[in-house]
């Protein structure tokens, strides 16, 4: 399809079938660059939490908790100096978007409180404990560190 479509840009075939494939071969490499640095930029860090956030639909949409969570956070880098690196996931029976990341949080910038929190897990079928803190249960929803 994108060989067909970049065809016509071309004085023939070959020369757009050479183009397509340096661009794949390119895009390629800067992936692999790409993970290299997260990978050594990982490695610098010493990671003090790792935390799932997960939003709240009486609080966010899924498109407003994703922008003001990239907000918060990166304001919490460039102020108080935190470090993390994350990922955007959905969950798998219920498919609701949440995120999980390994920070490294320097001590006294943590804002609200840790609280330990006993409930119960329905997927897991057993009571559990979990690290929730009460500034971002507040503006997001779940927190788990």
């Amino acid at each position: 399809v994108i060989l067909s479509e970049m065809s016509k840009y071309f004085e023939d075939e070959s020369k757009a079938r050479i183009f397509v494939i340096e661009q794949f071969e390119r895009k390629l490499r800067n992936l692999i660059c790409q993970r290299i640095r997260m990978s050594r930029k990982a490695n610098l860090q010493e990671w003090n939490y790792f935390i799932t956030f997960t939003y709240d639909n009486n609080l966010h949409t899924e498109e407003t908790f994703k922008k003001q969570l990239y907000n918060r956070l990166s304001l919490f880098a460039s102020r108080k100096d935190w470090k993390y690196i994350g990922v955007w996931e959905r969950g798998k029976g219920t498919n609701r978007l949440h995120f999980h990341g390994i920070f490294s949080i320097p001590e006294g910038t943590m804002p609200g409180e840790l609280i330990e929190t006993n409930d119960y897990s329905f997927r897991a079928k057993k009571r559990q404990i979990t690290l929730q803190n009460t500034y971002f249960n507040t503006y997001f929803g779940r927190s788990d560190f």
